[in-house]
This record gives structure tokens, sequence and C-alpha cells, in this order.
């Protein structure tokens, strides 16, 4: 799937502020397919609403490269019409782009983080390429940083934790290591619920009582010949 618009966004950074050339029309809010799951505790987390680097409910640091937030854009959003994105003129293992917000949760239940990321070649192009993708909580400095491979378009990529406080926040981070474009889209929080403990049934007991019964009875007649 070509998409060239993306292509040119290239950027001019005055002083800490990127402007992107696309993003003159207003911003409207539209639905992300993360707005539909169930219990998700991220706000705004299609990026359906923002400017240039300020992405409402997300505090964003642009560390290197060029970025921001794109309202404007639906054929490179892998749902609504908002995105985030960061962009390099060369491959660095380092991130370029971290973005932050504030969540509740509870201490000691199990959570599940999940993105949607994409990668770009120069053209504008939807590529298989790696990328840098650091997922955690800054609080407790619960981290998970990996390279990553999309598979030529959007792909999903989610990890696990257990809370440690209330209200940590949340850290996404992203590096582009083999393409110049790294897409960020849905991000999805939502609590695992606890695994099912298997009842005890006293058919478990039974079955297990008569195959003692049955071998001891086995070795009483073998003992008797």
């Amino acid at each position: 799937m070509r998409v060239p618009s993306v292509a040119l966004l290239r950027v001019t950074m005055i002083a800490v502020t990127v402007v992107l050339a696309p993003l003159t029309a207003p911003s409207i809010a539209e639905a992300s397919d993360c707005d539909a799951v169930e219990n998700n505790l991220v706000s705004n987390c299609g990026f359906e609403t923002g400017n240039e680097l300020d992405g409402d409910g997300w505090t964003v640091e642009l560390a290197g490269g060029f970025g921001g937030v794109v309202t404007t854009e639906p054929d490179s959003a892998n749902s609504g019409i908002g995105f985030i994105f960061v962009g390099v003129e060369e491959p660095s293992e380092d991130y370029q782009l971290a973005i932050t917000q504030a969540v509740t949760l509870e201490p000691g239940a199990t959570y599940e983080i999940s993105v949607e990321v994409a990668t770009l070649d120069p053209e504008g192009q939807f590529n298989a390429s790696e990328f840098l993708l650091v997922l955690g909580l800054v609080d407790s400095l619960q981290f998970l940083t990996e390279i990553k491979q999309t598979d030529g378009g959007y792909t999903q990529f989610s990890w696990e934790f257990v809370a440690d406080s209330v209200a940590p926040v949340l850290a996404i981070a992203l590096g582009a290591t083999a393409s110049p474009y790294v897409l960020l889209d849905d991000v999805v929080v939502v609590k695992k619920p606890p695994p099912t403990p298997v009842p005890f049934m006293p058919m478990y007991l039974l079955l297990a009582l008569s195959g003692l019964l049955g071998l001891f009875g086995f070795s009483r007649i073998r003992a008797s010949k």
C-alpha cells in the first residue's frame, strides 16, 4: 500500500517545536479501534486529537530526528485518522521519540499493553523493517526494550507487566534502526483477568482411588501366585 503523503512529512525544528506541514487543517476527533476495546485505560489511544507534537493526553519528547502527531492521514493510520510518527535521517539504535501518559492501575494486578506499529521506506510505502521498541512504567523502571520487526504493515506488539503502584506513568519509545519512518497507533492497556482456579472435583479423587485400588488388587493377585 503506497502512502506518498507521509514521505513528504519533512519537518523543520524551530526551538523545541516540530512543525508538520500537512497539519494546517483543524483536528477532528475520530474513533479508533482502540476506543472500542472494553476497559482500555489509555486516553486518546489512537492519537485522534492533537497537533504537531501535542497529542492530547500524552506528553511527547522528541530526542532526535523529527516527528509528531498526525491527524489528517487516514491512509497511514492503523484506524481512525490519527497516529504518531518518528523519522530519522540515519539509522540509530537509540530512541528518537518517547511518549508518556499517567494511568490508574491496581497494584499487584497484571496488565497487558499492546501497540500497533508500522514502518515506511523512503518512498512512503509500508515495509518490513526493524525498529527499537520500549514499553514500560517510568516510576518503577519496568521496561521491555527490544528490537522488533514489522511485517509490511501495521503489526501489533504486546507486553504483560504487574503493577506496583496506583498511578504510574506509562512510557512508549520508538527508534528507527533500519527504516526512516516508524508509525505508532492504537495503544491499549487492559487489566488481565486472574487465572481461573481449577475446581476440586470429587470425580478426580474417585478416579485416583479407583486406580490405586486396582493397582493394589493386581499386586495382591501376583503375590498370591
